[in-house]
């Protein structure tokens, strides 16, 4: 069956259907509006979903979501949860949730941690904290749609971002001077802090703490205007303040921040409880 927009066949609308109805099938649910797959153990946890839905008036979270339109995107947009969060992400227990990047498709998958036995699980943490790791993962899921759109727009023989065992250094050439040309922040960051380096650190997280914390901070103000500008600057820190991460070791505010996400950890609202 075609799938056309004004005369225009978008084969990736036909992937992007045969996921919604095989989550469908396993009573998942689908954001038609803004083309997003969520798996049933999302959907179930009902304190997470509610966030989601809250987020999705933020007009900032909206935007980037945005993205993954069917129409429009290389890449399609899942959200799932795992209980055994700890064993399938070991170097991660402390995180509230992970970004897949498209390695064997062209899906990117958001997961949130509900393992019990792990720090991030994230239905421990309040509601906006919750939020901000939603903003977080989906900037991370933006980067990785772009590293893709790369990969098509070089015309390598791909579709996945699986640079680490592309056949040739050719490809890898090939991808990494067309993100130079169209995505420079993430080629200048990836090239700095993972491709050129003998002590690799995550690029996106360097990245994002020094150019995206006020997406996070404008995202914030949406999903709730009585936060204040002391508590979105602290929150837009949130998985970022790490002693590895270069804008952190600049930042003349930790203490503040510090001081101010545990407030926020022991006194707002988790409506998971």
């Amino acid at each position: 069956q075609r799938n056309e927009v004004d005369g225009v066949y978008f084969p990736e609308a036909v992937s992007f259907a045969d996921l919604a109805l095989k989550a469908l099938m396993n009573n998942g649910e689908v954001d038609w509006i803004e083309q997003v797959i969520l798996e049933s153990n999302f959907v179930n946890e009902k304190c997470l979903k509610s966030v989601y839905d809250k987020m999705g008036k933020a007009s900032k979270f909206k935007e980037y979501i945005q993205n993954f339109e069917a129409t429009a995107s290389v890449a399609d947009l899942r959200f799932s949860t795992d209980n055994d969060f700890g064993n399938n992400n070991q170097k991660y227990t402390n995180a509230m949730a992970i970004t897949n990047p498209p390695l064997t498709s062209n899906e990117i998958s958001i997961v949130f941690n509900t393992d019990t036995n792990t720090s991030g699980n994230i239905k421990n943490k309040p509601d906006v904290f919750k939020a901000v790791a939603m903003i977080h993962e989906i900037i991370h899921a933006e980067m990785y749609r772009k590293m893709l759109d790369a990969v098509r727009i070089a015309q390598i023989n791909q579709t996945t971002l699986q640079w680490d065992t592309w056949p040739n250094s050719t490809d890898f050439r090939d991808f990494v001077e067309s993100l130079e040309n169209k995505y420079f922040g993430i080629f200048n960051f990836y090239t700095q802090f993972e491709w050129n380096t003998s002590t690799p650190s995550s690029a996106q997280h360097q990245l994002m703490a020094d150019r995206y914390r006020n997406v996070i901070k404008q995202a914030l103000t949406d999903y709730d205007s009585t936060l204040t500008d002391a508590q979105k600057e602290a929150l837009s820190w949130l998985g970022l303040n790490e002693t590895n991460i270069v804008a952190w070791q600049n930042y003349s505010g930790k203490s503040s921040v510090t001081s101010t996400l545990t407030n926020i950890k022991n006194t707002f609202p988790n409506g998971c409880n």
